[in-house]
């Protein structure tokens, strides 16, 4: 009997920082997945048979105006040859704005339309979103729309799930599903001996709070000579950070954006795993953070912030330590206490690896993600 259809509809296909979208879509068996949206970026390579985008040249005037007549109206030749095809038994779209940008095409197809919420477009408030880019104020203008279209949303946290119903989305129709990754990929290699590196991973940002973590770390490395900091990820901080870093004579390595693989090798060498957070005022904050799954499933302890969906990822003081927002005198005790105590630490990390398996295997999720298909599927 052949599989149901399903579209994955995203902006942007598919940005390297997204591979928690593109595993899960791959993890998934009960139904045949297409990729959907509106350009091609850099990042993953994804399937020709299986991805479709209103705009492959990215840039051109002709370009802009199918993803305009796209986006305004629901109007594609395109998609809807493409739809007419596949007959999609409805559409996942990732992130509120993109779902937005989708919906005059569904309701025109009158196509079942779920939607997953992962951090920003959750989190952000209504007046920053007015100030920001054309489709987060699009999105704002359509939401209303899109609560009364939509049947089903996706919430990667209680968290979100809580800032989604500030939005007006009614609770009974979020559902928390958190996203998972693929175990098998993390498996850790013991003749790898763990040395005294406090690891980074994430953009260079302000919301991620490495600022904060330099300025621990040079108190850190006066009891722990021989400590060090690795950062991996780049962004607009990149230069004033590392300048912060030379001038306070930190002992730290800033490698830029690496590979999954490459990054997990670090996680393997590493011995604690700190991205100390922050809420902006904005609003944006940590939907749930898949790097914080990661590192536990490497068994990183992880010292970062009870922010955000973070505190859902990692237990305190069972899978890591986690401390108020921009306080360096306790992300300074916390990495000393985690370098200084081996028993606490093996016992972390131990901890995270159990944690990891029992609530973000990738397989399990993406069965209850199927579950949750079937059943707007036979609403």
């Amino acid at each position: 009997m052949p599989l149901d259809s399903i579209v994955v509809y995203r902006d942007n296909l598919l940005p390297i920082s997204e591979t928690f979208i593109f595993d899960q879509v791959e993890s998934l068996t009960r139904f045949n997945a297409y990729y959907a949206g509106c350009r091609f970026v850099k990042g993953i390579k994804l399937s020709n048979e299986s991805t479709f985008v209103i705009n492959k040249k990215k840039g051109s005037r002709f370009g802009i105006l199918l993803e305009s007549l796209f986006i305004r109206y629901g109007i594609s030749s395109k998609f809807n040859n493409r739809f007419n095809i596949i007959q999609p038994k409805l559409v996942h779209a990732h992130f509120g704005v993109g779902a937005s940008n989708i919906l005059p095409f569904v309701m025109r197809k009158r196509i079942k339309l779920i939607v997953t919420y992962h951090g920003f477009d959750a989190t952000t408030t209504d007046k920053a979103a007015r100030m920001s880019f054309f489709g987060h104020r699009l999105y704002l203008l359509r939401r209303n729309q899109l609560i009364e279209y939509v049947s089903t949303f996706i919430a990667v946290s209680e968290f979100i799930k809580r800032k989604m119903i500030e939005q007006g989305i009614p609770s009974d129709k979020i559902i928390v599903h958190y996203t998972g990754i693929d175990l098998e990929k993390f498996l850790i290699d013991s003749s790898i001996v763990r040395e005294k590196i406090v690891l980074f991973v994430g953009r260079l940002v302000e919301q991620k709070g490495c600022y904060y973590l330099l300025k621990a770390m040079k108190e850190v490395q006066k009891k722990h000579l021989n400590c060090k900091l690795v950062v991996i990820g780049d962004g607009p901080q990149r230069l004033h950070l590392e300048e912060l870093s030379h001038n306070e004579q930190i002992d730290s390595i800033f490698l830029g954006s690496l590979t999954h693989k490459e990054v997990r090798k670090w996680m393997n060498r590493s011995m604690i795993f700190s991205v100390p957070s922050i809420k902006m005022e904005t609003g944006a904050e940590e939907g749930l953070g898949m790097v914080f799954v990661e590192a536990n499933a490497m068994g990183l302890p992880v010292v970062s912030t009870a922010t955000g969906g973070i505190p859902e990822v990692i237990e305190h003081e069972v899978t890591g330590l986690l401390v108020k927002e921009k306080d360096i005198r306790m992300i300074t005790d916390s990495i000393n206490t985690l370098l200084s105590n081996r028993d606490l630490w093996d016992k972390m990390s131990m901890n995270g690896i159990k944690r990891a398996k029992e609530l973000f295997d990738i397989r399990l999720q993406a069965n209850k993600l199927q579950d949750i298909y079937q059943q707007v599927i036979e609403r």
